[in-house]
């Protein structure tokens, strides 16, 4: 017997196939309210007088005092059916197959019946078809569909739901969108439609191809109309369709939601490949904004072709008082830099380069490639790249001209000035200087070549120095092409051939500056080759995408992919496993530490180079000019692998050896 503990001693479980109570007395060894035979144990439940209450029979099924057909499970039972109810308590647990459901307030299926496939087949092909175990009922429903693939990053998880209108088996008022890794694309259509007297679901298309997929439909949810729990909850089917699509009603595209990955602080658009839009949901480019955009940096962009008759992209202060680049598609396709009198004297235009490449400086319609209103001062050359002739001119038609004229041939220098002028059209000799150069002309003075010094040949134009020749140099003030018949635009130094910088395996090439602050030089001294920097941190691009970062300040370096070592089988030998590893584990402590020499500010996580090197020095190196030490933490990991297995084979003989003490 068994006594009820919150009931007294009179309470009690006992065998009543005897007919007899605990205390002597007769009573009846079937139900209390409903007499059935009595020809196998019964556990009945005793309140002093009476038997009733719940039996319990061998078959192990239980039913109430009025209920015959209702059936709960004791332990090694089996639930026939769904549990159905408005609420129940699960704090004990539940094994049920078939999901819970809810008639009452809507119908909530956990796992339905067939709503699921698994394979071991390496690939799959054609799209996920989910079919539905009823037509279409009028039932609104939402679902979640979980696929498992194996490849890294591609498992997705497909949230959708819809309207099965049953007046021509059509979908209304469908979703879906699709949770995934960010850095995948998991972009697959999804599709509601009818086949085979039964509502369908797709993902993907006739050819997706799946790697071992798993696929599982749960917590299904259904309401308004048509919603019973029996004809949901079997009858489900999950399958691959590769052939033909049934009717479809409705498509939902684009649905994968997170195509914003972040590394770091760095937020990137990685598995999407289309146009993003701020402010709107049409973007025709890479990026379009509608509406104000401040940056704090400069913002570059390239060259855009507007022909509709509106301005395109312009930079302009925020007073109105700046500058202000403006690409105006209503006169001509020109593009203007302006600037505010500050005095109050509006805008004016400055710079303008028209549609045919004219460029005005003072001059709004420029007449030539430079049309300058004003004067020039440069202290520089001025290089000529036309393959054809080309021509430089300081002329007064009334009285001469002075012309270079250069082609591909070579440099002539044509004269035609008055004779009876002052300077009678001659070219002076003597040494002269910038301002009145020994070559000259009547109708330009200040222009030609002169002697600076002894061996040094200057050419000069409008006072100022252009081409620099003595004994050991030649110095131009401009672009200079070598070996090559024209020049690249926008460069100063153009070679055609091999540069050499250095001789004899030593010498330093600078970019940006010359040995002071913002340079970057390469240099070899025929020992070593170095990488001098100092201005900011390195960028390693691709395109425009940066794909490795270096920051020599704190000699961190950040890089948006994966860092392999070679580790094939194939370029191994004397391959012996490594042993001791816990022991070894145990002689190096993880630490937290800060640098002494540079980046002192950061805590950082490590382990001491000289500890590790006590028990494994072949994962340390010794830089030979300094003499600092350095551990190889990747290989570490070996020795931690291994670390592991050795303290597995202790738990595994620990537990062992308790197993035997326990029994």
């Amino acid at each position: 017997m068994m006594m009820w503990k919150n009931y007294g001693n009179n309470h009690t479980i006992f065998d009543a196939s005897a007919g007899t109570s605990p205390s002597g007395s007769a009573i009846s060894n079937t139900d209390s309210a409903n007499a059935w035979t009595g020809t196998y144990p019964t556990l009945m439940g005793w309140n002093g007088s009476s038997t009733y209450g719940v039996r319990v029979d061998r078959a192990r099924l239980a039913d109430s005092a009025t209920t015959a057909a209702a059936y709960l499970p004791l332990v090694g039972g089996t639930l026939s059916g769904g549990l159905i109810g408005t609420s129940v308590d699960m704090s004990g647990g539940i094994d049920a197959n078939e999901g819970m459901f809810n008639n009452i307030d809507g119908l909530r299926l956990i796992n339905p019946g067939g709503g699921s496939t698994v394979t071991q087949t390496s690939t799959v092909t054609g799209a996920i078809k989910i079919t539905l175990p009823v037509s279409h009922t009028n039932t609104m429903m939402r679902m979640t569909v979980k696929v498992y693939e194996y490849d890294t990053n591609e498992s997705f998880t497909v949230v959708l739901g819809g309207y099965n209108y049953s007046s021509g088996n059509t979908w209304y008022n469908c979703f879906a969108y699709i949770e995934s890794n960010a850095t995948e694309d998991r972009n697959f259509t999804v599709r509601f439609g009818y086949a085979s007297s039964k509502g369908q679901i797709y993902i993907g298309e006739l050819n997706s191809q799946w790697n071992y997929p798993q696929v599982f439909v749960t917590d299904f949810q259904a309401g308004y109309s048509s919603y019973t729990a029996s004809a949901w909850q079997t009858g489900w089917d999950v399958n691959y369709e590769s052939s033909s699509f049934g009717s479809v009603t409705r498509s939902i595209g684009n649905p994968q939601v997170n195509n914003w990955a972040r590394d770091g602080v760095n937020l990137s658009y990685t598995s999407g490949s289309g146009n993003v839009g701020i402010g709107t949901i049409s973007p025709d480019e890479k990026l379009t904004v509608n509406g104000i955009t401040r940056a704090v940096n400069p913002i570059y962009f390239g060259a855009i072709n507007t022909d509709n008759g509106t301005y395109g992209p312009y930079i302009q202060s925020f007073d109105n008082k700046g500058l202000k680049f403006d690409y105006n598609g209503n006169t001509g396709g020109e593009f203007q830099v302006w600037n505010h009198d500050q005095n109050g004297g509006g805008a004016f235009q400055v710079f303008t380069i028209d549609q045919d490449g004219d460029v005005g400086i003072g001059n709004t319609s420029p007449g030539a490639k430079l049309d300058v209103a004003g004067s020039i001062n440069t202290s520089g050359s001025i290089n000529l790249t036309n393959a054809g002739l080309n021509t430089i001119a300081a002329s007064n038609p009334s009285n001469g001209y002075l012309r270079f004229l250069v082609d591909q041939q070579g440099v002539a220098l044509t004269l035609n000035a008055d004779t009876t002028s002052t300077f009678g059209g001659r070219i002076y000799a003597v040494d002269g200087n910038k301002a009145t150069p020994g070559y000259s002309f009547t109708s330009d003075p200040d222009t030609g070549m002169f002697r600076d010094s002894a061996n040094v040949l200057v050419l000069g134009v409008n006072g100022d120095t252009r081409i620099r020749i003595n004994n050991s140099d030649i110095v131009t003030y401009k672009p200079l092409a070598v070996n090559k018949t024209s020049i690249t635009s926008s460069v100063a130094l153009d070679v055609g051939g091999v540069a050499l910088v250095g001789s004899s395996g030593v010498g330093d090439f600078y970019l940006g500056n010359y040995a002071t602050a913002n340079h970057f030089r390469f240099h070899t001294n025929n020992s070593q080759t170095y990488f001098d920097m100092n201005c900011g941190q390195i960028n390693w691009r691709q395109g425009s995408s940066t794909r490795y970062y270096f920051y020599p300040s704190t000699a961190n370096m950040t890089i948006n992919g994966t860092l392999t070592q070679n580790s094939d089988s194939r370029v191994k030998e004397n391959v012996v496993e490594i042993g001791n590893c816990i022991s070894k584990v145990q002689a190096m402590r993880g630490v937290y530490y800060n640098r002494n020499d540079f980046n002192t500010e950061v805590t950082k996580v490590g382990v001491i180079a000289q500890e590790v090197e006590a028990v494994l020095p072949e994962l340390i190196l010794e830089a030979p000019d300094t003499g600092l030490k350095s551990v190889a933490y990747a290989e570490l990991t070996a020795v931690l692998i291994n670390a592991v297995k050795e303290q597995q084979e202790i738990i595994e003989d620990l537990k062992t050896r308790i197993n035997k003490l326990e029994k």
